[in-house]
């Protein structure tokens, strides 16, 4: 995780926890001076903490419960009981809060080697996690983010005009309003598969202006490699894009890819490891489509084929190294 997302969480945290301490009562002077001090330290400070305020809303309407009182209750009655309702109308809307606080701090989803995971998010889009990823989701009242620490997850997206979804990686930015889209976070560059709508990268390296984001349309793909964004159209007669998510369903899907690509996608599947003895190998090209239970078998094919020289060693671990020269 970058550094940048690393303090708006320590920002967001800190927000949450005045939150809930001022949702308990008045606080203590000095606690109060304290809060005021912690406002005034960063200008991102205030506007962390009405964002938390606008999720759980206005308590000032909860003065309107009255009506929590019995029915049957005479006037006089009723009376009586409309400070005892606000009360308990308060303390319950402050559990919620503390509840909607810990939404806000972010929920994390992780996988192991060979494992996906299926889940929905509370706005109805829909996530897929690959095998050996890391996500946190932060919902806001403005934005709905997403933290991709590592791995590979493909998005649906529900559409909202109102809270952009904003997927985020330690390189890259990528915002949308509803679409389909596949998100590869590995050893080096982050590659996003576009298979539906549209998505506006940002590389993280570059000034966050409107002329640094790229649009990337159905059908499309954009690779970011340190401050660089490239987006990439297949010519004619190239592999869909939807290949891109096949890992969906168990397959995994190469044209024209760089040996290291499929090597880092390897060790997310096959648990002994797949290594590259030469660092140099990692840019040789590859064409292969195979299962994701297949991996062993498939690179020492493609070992064969590439002319490598592939030892398993005992505890199932493949390294691929240049062939010996032959006499």
């Amino acid at each position: 995780m970058s550094e940048a997302v690393s303090d708006l969480d320590t920002i967001e945290r800190r927000a949450s926890d005045w939150l809930v301490r001022r949702c308990e009562g008045t606080l203590p002077p000095e606690e109060e001076r304290a809060f005021r001090q912690w406002l005034a330290a960063d200008a991102r400070h205030p506007g962390a903490y009405r964002s938390i305020e606008q999720v759980w809303g206005d308590v000032a309407t909860l003065t309107h419960l009255g009506a929590l009182a019995p029915l049957d209750a005479t006037p006089a009655r009723r009376r009586s009981l409309v400070p005892w309702a606000v009360a308990a109308a308060l303390l319950v809307v402050c559990v919620a809060a503390v509840v909607l606080v810990q939404i806000r701090m972010g929920q994390s989803f992780d996988t192991g080697i060979a494992q996906t995971r299926s889940f929905d998010l509370p706005d109805g889009s829909e996530v897929t996690l690959g095998a050996r990823s890391s996500l946190r989701v932060v919902f806001k009242a403005d934005r709905r983010r997403i933290v991709l620490s590592q791995g590979e997850a493909f998005f649906r997206a529900a559409p909202d005009a109102s809270r952009p979804f904003v997927v985020e990686t330690d390189q890259a930015r990528i915002s949308v309003v509803g679409t389909q889209f596949d998100v590869r976070h590995g050893a080096g560059a982050i590659r996003v598969s576009v298979l539906e709508g549209a998505v506006d990268v940002t590389s993280n390296g570059a000034s966050q202006t409107p002329s640094s984001r790229h649009r990337v349309a159905a059908g499309q793909q954009a690779e970011v490699d340190g401050s660089q964004v490239t987006v990439l159209s297949p010519p004619a007669g190239a592999a869909p894009v939807s290949d891109a998510a096949a890992w969906r369903f168990g397959r995994l899907v190469y044209e024209d890819a760089p040996l290291g690509q499929l090597v880092a996608d390897a060790n997310r599947y096959y648990a002994p490891g797949v290594e590259l003895a030469d660092p140099g190998l990692k840019g040789l090209r590859i064409t292969a489509a195979f299962r994701t239970g297949e991996i062993s078998q498939t690179v020492m094919v493609l070992a064969n084929a590439l002319s490598l020289s592939a030892q398993r060693r005992p505890n199932g671990r493949i390294v691929l190294s240049p062939s010996a020269p032959t006499s």
